[in-house]
């Protein structure tokens, strides 16, 4: 009688290899002093660790992708705002058109849309700048370095405009941030002096030159808007 030959397991099968992997990684833990309840539950949740891991990692590489697309968007806009602005006056306003369509979100893009109020502005269309401005506005932070130049430039587009009273809302407000209280004292004491409104105007004009540190005398011409400023306030007071 044939005597049958019992086949040995081969170290390839899958029972075997996942049996020898679980007792190198049991024994890896072990050998780093791991707490036996850590290793146990490292065991229990393998699979739900490791598809925690994967997920992780795609998501890292998806934002690394993510940012360096930013980044180079970002360049390309500031490189067609450069144009833009380069650009011959007839073409201009559309070249900034063009960079705050496709490059919507950027900087460029929103200073693209100053630049397109500012000559709004200029060409008397100042409904259009101020809603442009408006704009802009709505999408800047309050510490924005654009902020400064966005509500100076509601000031003078409403002043233009007629509207003294909403020109001299935006100057208040532009004298509350940060470096600019002195330019928006004086130009609030020029409307105040237009308006005949006295009192205001001397209070403005006092008030920049507190602000700028020239509330002394100074020797003549060393600064022509603080004689300016003294001679508009000695006429006022007259």
């Amino acid at each position: 009688m044939a005597q049958r030959n019992s086949a040995k397991p081969s170290p390839f099968e899958k029972r075997y290899v996942e049996e020898s992997a679980k007792a190198d990684t049991t024994t890896l833990m072990e050998h780093l002093n791991l707490p036996p309840g850590f290793i146990e539950f490292v065991e229990k949740n393998k699979r739900t660790i490791w598809i925690v891991i994967a997920i992780l990692c795609c998501v890292t590489v998806a934002w690394t992708l993510y940012d360096s697309y930013t980044q180079n968007r970002r360049n390309k806009a500031a490189s067609a705002l450069t144009r833009a602005l380069m650009a011959e006056p007839d073409a201009r306003e559309q070249a900034l058109v063009g960079v705050a369509e496709e490059f919507g979100g950027t900087p460029a893009a929103l200073w693209s849309k100053i630049e397109l109020a500012q000559l709004a502005k200029e060409k008397g269309d100042y409904a259009k700048a101020i809603s442009v401005f408006l704009a802009v506005r709505e999408k800047i932070s309050a510490k924005s370095p654009l902020m400064p130049l966005v509500v100076a430039g509601l000031a003078a587009a409403s002043e233009k405009s007629g509207d003294q009273d909403k020109a001299l809302a935006y100057y208040e407000e532009l004298a509350a941030l940060e470096g600019f209280a002195p330019t928006a004292s004086l130009e609030m004491a020029r409307i105040y002096e237009e308006q005949g409104k006295k009192d205001k105007a001397i209070e403005k004009y006092e008030l920049f030159l507190s602000e700028s540190g020239m509330e002394g005398e100074s020797a003549p011409g060393v600064d022509p808007t603080a004689e300016f400023v003294r001679a508009r306030l000695n006429r006022l007071r007259e």
